[in-house]
């Protein structure tokens, strides 16, 4: 358990700083309280503040406290070591859900709201829709830091696994490599964090673009 209780100590830490980032790009947005960009964002720090509950909630009861839960649940050490590796990644499967989930909604409302023709309604080619308008640098990088994170929250689903065709990323000077049918290897909350920050950093770069800066109050 001393693992698990460093990790969590570190990400309570990382989640801190995380809702810190999009609260300070809210408040530099200065959007009107009416307008939905100010609520999706509002809701990716909230996204991010359960979260961090979650994490406090999860450290004090499942791993610095076990006497709890193998007393409340009549287990015995190794079911609860099961229990909280089972809890680890429900956890990181539903932040990466609600959050990708938000943040799919946001892109999607820039596009509706810019009159673009999307080519569907695929995560993939929203992403690429909204990049292509708002022409930001290293467009190809951007669109990767976007897609990602989504691959990871597909591999969580599906326990760790990547079941999709193989596909690789490089952002930065990091590869991630998503190899069909085997484990992939980037799923910690260290990793999580680092990917989420990226993102967080493009969809800046979307919200900052003058087309969408233009736009008075998303609809």
């Amino acid at each position: 358990m001393s693992t698990f209780l460093q990790v969590y100590q570190q990400a309570q830490l990382d989640f801190q700083q995380l809702c810190s980032k999009i609260r300070d790009l809210n408040l530099k947005a200065n959007y009107p309280a009416t307008d939905k960009r100010h609520g999706a964002l509002q809701s990716l720090m909230k996204i991010c503040m359960w979260k961090l509950m979650d994490i406090k909630s999860f450290q004090n009861y499942g791993i610095e406290h076990t006497s709890i839960l193998i007393t409340t649940f009549n287990l015995n050490r190794h079911d609860a070591l099961q229990f909280a590796n089972s809890t680890d990644i429900l956890l990181r499967v539903s932040f990466l859900t609600l959050f990708m989930f938000q943040t799919e909604n946001l892109l999607r409302m820039i596009l509706d709201n810019l009159d673009v023709n999307g080519t569907s309604n695929k995560y993939y080619n929203i992403c690429k829709d909204v990049l292509q308008v708002t022409h930001p640098n290293n467009l190809q990088e951007k669109h990767d830091i976007l897609q990602v994170t989504a691959y990871l929250r597909n591999c969580l689903h599906n326990s760790g696994a990547h079941t999709n065709q193989s596909k690789s990323f490089t952002i930065g000077n990091v590869t991630y490599d998503f190899v069909q049918n085997q484990m992939f290897s980037h799923a910690a909350w260290s990793d999580i964090i680092i990917m989420v920050n990226e993102l967080v950093d493009v969809v800046d770069e979307i919200i900052s673009d003058s087309n969408v800066k233009a736009l008075s109050i998303l609809r």
